[in-house]
């Protein structure tokens, strides 16, 4: 993944996926995002667009002109999507979701990105390892996406993530946990 480099900018939120593939995990979205990049006058990305799809603002409720977008793209294609300062994990507090690995959250910081995700339990095992920001109220969301807001503690945070991905979750960190599982006896 390529490091976005943060700067003094108005950040970009951003979300990486298809709006087809989603267990009402964007629609909790509308309660708090829609005001709050209307309130910090911000923009959000989406990468993943399709044409046959849901558009992202149609099914969180931002307002379009506040949304851009890339489309789908194949999967060597894929860490080219993550053109945006601070990412949102938003997965729907259902029996799948707690199935789901905390993969985008990693995906984001090795990109350099801060995040805040819902707080299932893949993504609270990644928080309190130093890896973004959970929430599960649309208070807690707007707080933690406030936090992030801030030059200094977004890049902060988005350095202390990458490097906590490098040395703990990364295949050169993992890579005897796979050997021992791809030697064990069958």
């Amino acid at each position: 993944f390529k490091q976005v480099k943060h700067t003094h900018h108005k950040p970009v939120l951003g979300w990486v996926g298809a709006t087809a593939y989603r267990n009402n995990d964007l629609e909790q979205l509308a309660e708090w995002l829609p005001e709050f990049l209307k309130r910090h006058d911000l923009m959000i990305h989406h990468a993943g667009h399709s044409d046959n799809s849901p558009a992202f603002a149609e099914v969180t409720g931002v307002q379009p002109h506040r949304v851009t977008t890339t489309p789908l793209v194949p999967i060597n294609d894929y860490p080219s999507g993550f053109q945006f300062d601070i990412g949102i994990v938003p997965l729907n507090d259902i029996p799948f979701n707690h199935a789901k690995s905390n993969i985008k959250g990693l995906e984001y910081a090795a990109a350099n990105i801060p995040f805040v995700a819902s707080d299932l339990p893949e993504y609270r095992l990644l928080h309190e390892d130093g890896v973004g920001h959970i929430a599960r109220t649309p208070e807690e969301w707007v707080n933690q996406m406030e936090h992030l807001l801030v030059f200094q503690t977004r890049k902060q945070e988005a350095d202390r993530a990458h490097k906590t991905v490098v040395d703990n979750w990364s295949i050169q960190a993992r890579a005897k946990d796979w050997q021992g599982v791809f030697s064990a006896p069958r």
